[in-house]
């Protein structure tokens, strides 16, 4: 995990390197999601929420790969609620509703 960009490792509970060994023996040091060897800890659930039931053994690749689909979806999240904000109606003009319901000018002879 890129932790110069993060916040996390503050919000992490000062007994963090205790319970990421409980979880990493606890799973048998093998990934959760690809059962290759594991040297991570992960938060199944995203959230501040560091009970064992939501922490999971994972291997760097697949921690990787799961934090960036994350950090994709929130940024697609966060996209999609700024374009609704940002969002104008359409303007009208007076009288019509669609240029095309307009009605053909006359020609003047020119």
């Amino acid at each position: 995990m890129a932790w110069e960009s993060s916040d996390r490792g503050s919000r992490l509970p000062s007994d963090w390197p205790q319970t990421r060994v409980r979880i990493l023996r606890r799973d048998a040091y093998a990934c959760q999601l690809c059962g290759a060897e594991a040297t991570e800890v992960d938060h199944i659930k995203a959230g501040d929420d560091h009970s064992d039931e939501n922490l999971q053994a994972i291997c760097t690749p697949c921690h990787a790969r799961k934090s960036s689909s994350e950090g994709g979806a929130a940024r697609a999240r966060e996209l999609r609620q700024l374009r609704a904000m940002i969002k104008r109606k359409p303007e009208q003009t007076p009288g019509r509703t669609h240029w095309r319901d307009a009605k053909p000018r006359e020609n003047k002879g020119f």
